[in-house]
């Protein structure tokens, strides 16, 4: 008996949409996830991890999508509003938070604050607490990072 899949929120964020109009996709052309992934070249538990969302798409899956599912860019222009997404859900609400504040403190005594921290300094960090990304993510990240505290001080 196979599981039950993971309820999808695709008002949630582009990413989660990304993912819900994979599944949506794939079953209405009746394609299990391992069907897909030989398709797609990807491995099942991949795809199930871009499906809900868990996972950020990788740079060459959108265009293998678009022409499985004769989509017409539709994943394309998806994962350029899913990869704008930098920021993981469960921080969203304290930047908004922060957005919004007059005054921040915070105590932190083995890391300076992402609102002081240098490029180079994030980049250190950044790469200590994603081991496994690549260059160009890591960079990402930074330049995410580095975005907000232009927009924090604005």
């Amino acid at each position: 008996m196979s599981a039950r899949p993971r309820d999808l929120t695709p008002d949630r964020s582009a990413r989660h949409l990304f993912g819900a109009e994979m599944r949506r996709l794939r079953e209405a052309a009746g394609m299990s996830l391992d069907a897909l992934g030989d398709v797609l070249k990807y491995g099942r538990s991949s795809l199930h991890r871009f499906e809900t969302a868990q996972t950020m798409v990788p740079p060459d899956l959108p265009t293998k999508l678009d022409t499985a599912f004769g989509t017409d860019g539709l994943f394309g222009k998806l994962y350029e509003l899913a990869r704008k997404e930098v920021h993981p859900d469960r921080y969203r609400r304290r930047m908004e938070s922060e957005a919004q504040a007059r005054v921040i403190n915070e105590y932190a005594g083995h890391t300076v604050p992402g609102l002081m921290q240098t490029r180079g300094y994030a980049r250190a960090l950044l790469r200590v607490g994603h081991p496994h990304a690549t260059s160009d993510e890591v960079e990402g990240l930074v330049a995410a990072r580095l975005g907000q505290v232009q927009l924090q001080q604005h």
